[in-house]
């Protein structure tokens, strides 16, 4: 609880080091609530990218505090900070007016029993001797104050003015004329000086000593402000003294906030919340009121059950763990010294004190990182910082003063009236109502699968995992809430309340426009867990009648932003062909999401045949929503929602917003158009034979889609709209002018060509050379990689493994956005080399390796495919994906025999035919399996198999030969590119009977198991129908977790199509007989189970067998495109043609796409040795065999040696890293360890690149002291050594005599003392005199 705010007040000059002497005081015992900073240090914390400048502009910040919040004015680089403690609930204070006054000032309001305003004041020092002066920002805010003051205000700052009435010390006639000023303005409203009389703020020698820094407050506030609370303190860091008082406001104390559940809490929260969800779930269901109450007795039980486990916050001593008693030392020298010139030094010493301290701290958490806070390090890199909402600006100009006041304006911004309902609809005819089937248990666990436990909660705080809970133990009462629900066509209330968060947009410079905030809506888990189900019904819906146009790529399954841009692509290219000019313009309406009319959606969801009971659920569920706008911590009060829009960030708001709009676009047929959509992303595509015409015609089908689109309540917004003509052939007439020739829409809006335009990602331009696209994403590249690069360099920083995730995250995807679709493998080689460069950068960043290493042992010591191959790998993907999918419209873009230009890729030749994959197997509210009931039991181990569980699979699988049993034993196997599978059939110890199975050509292992367990079914029911065993479980043994696991989750796993021959045999073996049981267990391969040996003999054999006739599958193809994007990058490491730089390759063995074990190795030991390893494998490094690529004068300049330090007798070898591994005499004994005596020697250094001996070569590259950075004292001792031994005659090329080299550098480095840094004193990178022993 806070009865009194302490406020501390200072000017930093502008120096991080006087921020960073605040930490002690964050740690003390009573810390400052406030902290007024003015002129606060500012330093880059990323960049932001763009075309012209790679490297990005730099995003700059002001420093963090640990438990503070910074608040800043709406200006770059602003004058004042103001820090406010975590402690104060962020629903007491808020950032109030001022907005328009600049950098200077800065106002925040704090309200518990009374209110008061603290106002942060810069002023400008006075450059005028005139009576009257121009007025600055923040003396024109004092001026503009009323009079009198509705709230009690008090305004501390660094004022730059002095007055003889402000102090008892002695001030100018001349000085007091420039305050005069500001004491008007402060006597006028009331406000009195709080400060002592006798303060003295800045004592610098032959200044005024009348204070500059001070405080004004009201009347009733300056006794309790004088007395005891003034502190002042001269910290030697900044010309200004430290202030610090205090003002006493009233209690007020934090809101309890709710635990972040775990399965920890799992029994305390049932025994809560259980007892009264009984009593909620025998509430009845019979009417719309009865149903909002059922549903929220339910969601009250939750919450409660939430709040039980909440404990009342208390203060929590901030903890600073970088801080050390080093700095402390530092800092107190500081205050300590007595000169000028002693401060000067004491100061340096505590900056250099602090960023040694800070740089071990954030090195060692850096390197610790686990894999889940990654990428919180990798946002701190790409300069994300959370900023508080500042003072919002209106349309007319004026700005918000109250956190209410944000929250009104949010609202009115993103959701405002709604405009007038058209009349009538597209006068299609209106179908009797009808019901939909109830939901499914089945459908219920499926949406429930899909969640994550992360997910943020709605109002109510009860996220999925305690809904998990509820569901596991009330699976039943759940469903029937649902499917009443669906009955009733409603839409409980207490799930349409939701809070509304308003995200910072990235790239949006402007903070004080609501525009440059996005609304995320976070509902209920209950209710969202219906809309899912719902969703999927509607998908399902939309994809098998039809309910989208074909020109509607978004919200389908099995489709692609990709089929989009191909759908294009073909269009232009077609046109081209024949000759015809291509013109395209991108149009955006206005908040699709937000525009969405309830009862047009449920006019048009009618008009489709979508059953009477959806349709009224979803009219329920847009009507009568309430929001509580949530930012800064602070969730203002739910007020009600105009019927309008869907929310964003519902699972059930795309597919209902395509359902809306879906009528006008399949209503759009402008002659001699096409329309292409995804989601919102609409494009108009006209091929003419002018420009001039195309123009014309864009012009007319524009409004046409206009007037389609304003009949359902939607609106084009025409400044967003873009124009782009593609490059006509040079023979078609009225091409003139083609790059400026625009679209006139009305007579004061003129559409002109945007070269290169944006579409779904892709930057189109005229040509189709893409090259447009290719610069943009990578320097969108280079800046996300120059903002990660902060986490690691050579010697220190995350772990190899880490950072090759986070390159394959956040850069990697960057690069390659869009390839699909631009490249093709010919004349294309320089845009592929400009992305590759990136990736190259990327590499030796990971290995911490120097810049002239080969990119080709970069690349394969990181496990990454160069882009050569890689593109065509995810070309061959993308082509597979077309392939398999039935009517897919991008699949015309394999085969084009209208393209003018060569197309490259190999799959359409080898794939005349693939297995059709449909979209769905089933119908969502069908049970495929519902015939079997309990008869038919999975016994699967799930995630990761541990050794126990291993061991008890075998046990079980040895413990099912029953005599009322029979087992069937099913494998699949590969042998020289030939597959096949077999299912044995046996009783205890009797082998009963076998089948023999092929396999396509192109198949997998894994093919050939799920083959066999599909067909296990049909075959057991086959010879029981034969011989009529009496039996009462078939149990079916396989060792392929995979395929069983595919059976298991069937018929929602992804290659639930391979399995319908699977379904068909399970039923008949059930209709055998009544009571017979069906068992799919796992058993471990090679475990002694005699079934499966038997099984593995027959597969074998079925690998004989002639191949079956039938498509191969995509699992094979896959696996095919893999197996060619590896044999091409190995060819490309192994071809003779190597250049003379890639002749030291760190390559053993083929490339592989699993991390290397260098890279494995990363997380259990420091970056600086392994990035040593890494250099000496890729002959890059901070060694002789590096320096031998300068010239001898380059190396003499910069002091660098090229020979071997450890060889004791002349010739002295180049340090090259052959001789390191192969010839150094410090290696031969650590050979010796992975090398017997008898094996041959190493012929080349790539034999060390391998998981065996990379652990004897990091273990003698730390012990010899190799690859070590010599010292700045150690390199100036050689630059002089170098200068001396010329003078005298002695050699210092490749002749020159080492012994004699370090007699130079002792005496030019001078005697060694007692104290000295060895690591200063060795000239030779610190290294013993003697070899050490492995």
């Amino acid at each position: 609880m806070v009865d009194t705010l302490r406020v501390l007040q200072w000017n930093a000059a502008r120096s991080l080091a006087a921020i960073q002497s605040i930490t002690p005081l964050l740690t003390a015992n009573n810390p400052p609530h406030i902290l007024l900073i003015q002129e606060p240090p500012w330093y880059q914390i990323g960049s932001q990218p763009s075309l012209t400048d790679p490297d990005g502009t730099p995003i700059l910040n002001v420093p963090s505090l640990p438990g503070y919040t910074p608040c800043l004015p709406p200006a770059t680089q602003p004058r004042v900070v103001t820090y406010i403690s975590r402690d104060l609930p962020t629903s007491s204070w808020s950032i109030v007016g001022a907005a328009s006054y600049g950098t200077d000032i800065l106002t925040i309001e704090i309200r518990s029993t009374h209110t008061v305003r603290l106002c942060n004041y810069y002023g400008q020092q006075p450059t005028d001797r005139q009576n009257h002066h121009p007025r600055y920002p923040g003396e024109l805010f004092l001026e503009s104050l009323p009079t009198p003051l509705a709230i009690t205000l008090t305004v501390a700052g660094d004022f730059n003015r002095r007055h003889h009435s402000w102090s008892d010390l002695t001030c100018s006639n001349e000085e007091s004329r420039k305050g005069q000023f500001l004491d008007d303005i402060f006597r006028g409203h009331g406000h009195q000086p709080a400060h002592p009389p006798d303060l003295d703020s800045r004592p610098l020698p032959g200044a005024s000593r009348c204070p500059i820094d001070m405080v004004w407050a009201a009347p009733n506030l300056v006794p309790e402000l004088i007395c005891d609370s003034f502190a002042s303190e001269d910290t030697g860091l900044s010309d200004h003294l430290r202030l610090t008082w205090e003002i006493p406001i009233g209690p007020f104390t934090h809101p309890p906030r709710p635990p972040r559940l775990t399965n920890e809490h799992q029994e305390d929260w049932c025994s809560h919340a259980f007892p009264p969800l009984r009593v909620a779930f025998e509430l009845p269901a019979t009417d719309h009121i009865s149903l909002d109450n059922k549903a929220l007795a339910i969601q009250t039980a939750m919450a409660e059950a939430l709040q039980a486990l909440t404990k009342p916050r208390k203060h929590s001593k901030k903890e600073v763990p970088w801080w050390s008693p080093q700095c402390a030392t530092a800092l107190a020298a500081i205050k300590t010294a007595n000169t000028a010139r002693a401060k000067g030094i004491a100061r340096r010493a505590f900056k250099r004190t602090v960023r040694a301290a800070r740089r071990h701290f954030y090195s060692e958490q850096v390197a610790d990182a686990a894999p889940y806070n990654i990428w919180s390090w990798a946002k701190r890199g790409l300069g994300i910082r959370p900023t508080p909402v500042p003072s919002l600006k209106r349309s007319d100009g004026s700005f918000t003063t109250t956190e209410e006041e944000k929250g009104e304006l949010f609202k009115s911004t993103y959701f405002p009236p709604p405009p007038p309902l058209p009349v009538g609809g597209f006068g299609q005819r209106r179908p009797p109502p009808t019901s939909a089937p109830p939901i499914l248990l089945k459908e219920l666990k499926d949406a429930l699968a899909g969640t994550s436990n992360l997910s943020a909660p709605g109002l109510s705080g009860v996220g999925y995992r305690p809904l998990k809970w509820v569901v596991e133990s009330f699976p039943n009462e759940i469903l029937t809430l649902f499917n009443d629900c669906l009955r009733l066509g409603h839409h409980p209330q207490c799930w349409r309340a939701a809070k509304v968060v308003m995200l910072r947009k990235p790239n949006k410079k402007d903070p004080f426009s609501p525009r440059s905030y996005r609304p995320i809506t976070l509902e209920e888990t209950l209710g969202k867990l219906l809309e899912k189900i719902i969703a999927n019904r509607l998908q399902y819906l939309s994809n098998t009648r039809g309910w989208l146009p074909p020109n509607q790529f978004g919200g389908r399954q099995g489709h692609s932003v990709y089929d989009a841009a191909q759908r294009l692509l073909q269009i232009v290219e077609k046109a081209q062909s024949e000759d015809k000019v291509c013109s395209i313009l991108a149009v955006d309406i206005q908040g699709f999401f937000d525009s969405v009319h309830p009862h047009h959606l449920h006019q048009r969801l009618l008009e489709l045949g979508c059953s009477s009971d959806i349709a009224d659920w979803c009219l329920s569920f847009m009507t009568s929503r309430e929001v509580a706008i949530s930012f800064d911590g602070t969730t203002l009060p739910s007020a009600q929602k105009p019927d309008l829009g869907t929310p964003q960030g519902s699972p059930i708001s795309p597919i209902l917003s395509t359902l809306f709009a879906g009528i006008a676009i399949q209503l759009f047929n402008y002659p001699g158009t096409d329309l292409l959509a995804y989601v919102d992303d609409h494009l108009i595509v006209m091929t003419g034979n002018s420009v001039l015409s195309n123009c014309r015609e864009l012009a007319k089908a524009y409004h046409q889609l206009d007037e389609l689109f304003g009949t359902i309540g939607l609106k084009i917004e025409a400044t967003k709209t873009e124009l782009l003509h593609f490059h006509p052939p040079r023979k078609v007439t009225g091409y003139h002018g083609w790059d400026k020739t625009g679209v006139k829409l009305d007579d004061n809006t003129i559409i002109r060509p945007s070269i290169p335009l944006r579409w779904l990602g892709i930057w189109w331009d005229p040509a189709l050379s893409f090259k447009p696209h290719v610069e943009r994403m990578r320097s969108k590249g280079l800046s996300t990689l120059a903002a990660i690069r902060l986490l690691a360099n050579t010697e220190r920083g995350m772990s190899s493994i880490h950072l090759r995730q986070l390159y394959s995250a956040c850069v990697r995807t960057v690069l390659t956005w869009g390839v699909p679709v631009w490249y093709t493998g010919n004349r294309q080689k320089t845009l592929v080399a400009r992305l590759q460069a990136v990736q190259n950068t990327a590499c030796r960043w990971i290995l911490g390796v120097y810049r002239g290493a080969s990119p080709l042992s970069t690349n394969f010591l990181c496990s990454l495919p160069p882009f050569e191959f890689y593109f065509n790998y995810l070309k061959s993907n993308h082509a597979l994906r077309l392939w398999r999918t039935p009517h897919s419209v991008g699949r015309r873009r394999i085969t084009p025999s209208h393209r003018p230009r060569p197309f490259s890729t190999s799959l359409p030749d080898r794939v005349p035919k693939v297995q059709q994959v449909p979209a769905y197997t089933h119908e969502p509210w069908v049970d495929p399996l519902a015939f079997a009931g309990n008869r038919l039991t999975f016994a699967i181990p799930s995630g990761t198999v541990s050794k126990e569980q291993r061991k008890a699979a075998v046990e079980a699988a040895q413990a099912v030969c029953t005599p009322n049993s029979i087992q069937v034993c099913t494998d699949g196997s590969r042998l020289e590119g030939k597959g096949g599978s077999a299912i044995v059939a046996l009783q205890g110890p009797t082998k009963l009977a076998s089948k023999l199975l092929p396999s396509p050509a192109r198949s997998t292992a894994t093919d050939g198991e799920i083959n066999a367990l599909t067909a296990a079914p049909t075959f057991a029911a086959s010879y029981l129908h034969r011989y009529i065993m009496e039996v009462d479980t078939v149990y079916f043994l396989s060792d392929s977790l995979a395929a069983l696991r595919l059976v298991q989750d069937w018929p929602s796993a992804p290659g639930a199509h391979q399995l319908l021959g699977w379904k068909a045999g399970v039923q008949t073996l059930l209709d055998f007989k009544p009571d017979l049981r069906l068992v799919f267990q796992w058993c471990p391969g090679h475990s002694g189970i005699k079934g499966n040996e038997w099984a593995d003999e027959e597969a074998k054999k079925a690998t004989e067998l002639p191949a079956d006739p039938s498509p191969p599958s995509i699992s094979a193809l896959k696996e095919e495109a893999t197996n060619q994007l590896m044999a091409k990058w190995s060819h490309y490491l192994t071809r003779p043609t190597l250049s003379t730089a890639d002749k030291y390759l760190a390559v053993s063995g083929p490339p592989s796409r699993r991390p290397h074990p260098l890279i494995t190795m990363s997380t259990s030991h420091p970056r600086s040795e392994l990035s040593a390893v890494a250099q000496v494998l890729c002959a890059a490094g901070p060694y002789g065999g590096y320096w031998l690529r300068m010239s001898a004068d380059y190396r003499h300049r910069h002091g660098l040696i090229s020979h071997c330090r450890w060889h004791n007798h002349p010739p002295w070898p180049a340090q090259t890293t052959a001789h390191i591994l192969g010839g150094c005499e410090t290696f031969q004994p650590w050979i010796q360890q992975v090398w017997p005596k008898t094996a041959p020697q190493p012929a080349h250094h790539s034999e060390w690149a391998d998981r065996t001996r990379l652990p004897v070569l990091r273990k003698w590259l730390k012990a010899t002291g190799h690859l070590t950075r010599p010292s700045a004292r150690s390199t100036a001792a050689i630059k002089l050594a170098f200068a001396t031994m010329e003078l005298d005659g002695h050699p210092t090329d490749e002749d020159m005599d080492l012994a004699t080299l370090r007699v130079y550098v002792r005496r030019a480095l001078g005697p060694r003392t007692q104290d000295a840094d060895p690591d200063l004193y060795e000239p030779l990178a610190s290294l013993p005199s003697f070899p050490p022993e492995p």
